[in-house]
């Protein structure tokens, strides 16, 4: 483990900034070098998951696409915008993406999904769960795992699934749904697992889960 700014694990990197190393590539190419000529691990060749931290910016991410082998995406800086978004065209393994708060062009997402073809899982929390960035998950594949987690989560960001890719599994935790939006997720007819966590929604809209072709797992845990 190296801990200065941001964490190195074999198959794991942490990008951001504590003061008083700068963080990011920075690190990184420094510590590189360190850890192929004393640990035998390359690090830009191993990673399989990079997570931002809550101060990187977009410098941090500058040079993400030497991590070719990476898989696994969390960006949870508000620092950071647009500019990090388009690097992650870069990693053609990509496959899980995760957003907490991270404010860019939604129209990004879109982007992402024709360039990453293994792209399939989004776990999405606060502001990147509304209807604007929902709309542009990949429209003609499947959805693997979708998580929801947030107040701006709403019956219009629900309803805005209807037009995405099929969905196998969905969470949605502490979202603003009604029943009207538990209406929407009925008409989802290839969902197989639905998480539905700390909602308000009462019995009527419950109800008519129970009538989706595909559904194996219900979990109404609050």
């Amino acid at each position: 483990i190296l801990d200065a700014g941001g964490t190195v694990r074999k198959d794991r990197v942490r990008l951001g900034k504590r003061k008083p190393n700068p963080g990011g590539f920075k690190l990184l190419r420094k510590e590189a070098h360190w850890t192929a000529a004393f640990l035998g691990v390359d690090i830009f060749a191993r990673a399989q998951r990079v997570d931002s931290g809550p101060t990187a910016d977009d410098e941090a991410f500058h040079e993400i696409y030497k991590l070719s082998g990476v898989a696994y995406v969390a960006l949870a800086s508000p620092h950071l915008t647009n500019a990090t978004v388009e690097r992650l065209t870069t990693l053609p393994l990509l496959s899980t993406l995760a957003l907490n708060g991270v404010k860019f062009n939604p129209e990004l997402l879109a982007r992402l999904s024709e360039q990453c073809p293994d792209l399939d899982s989004f776990f999405f929390t606060q502001e990147n769960t509304t209807a604007d960035y929902l709309r542009h998950l990949p429209a003609r594949r499947a959805i693997q795992n979708l998580i929801l987690n947030g107040k701006a989560c709403n019956d219009e960001s629900v309803r805005q699934l209807g037009t995405v890719g099929p969905i196998k599994t969905l969470v949605i935790a502490d979202a603003s749904i009604t029943d009207q939006g538990l209406e929407h997720l009925a008409s989802q007819p290839s969902l197989q697992a639905l998480f539905l966590n700390d909602l308000s929604a009462g019995a009527n809209g419950l109800s008519m889960l129970g009538e989706m072709p595909e559904l194996q797992m219900l979990d109404l845990r609050n």
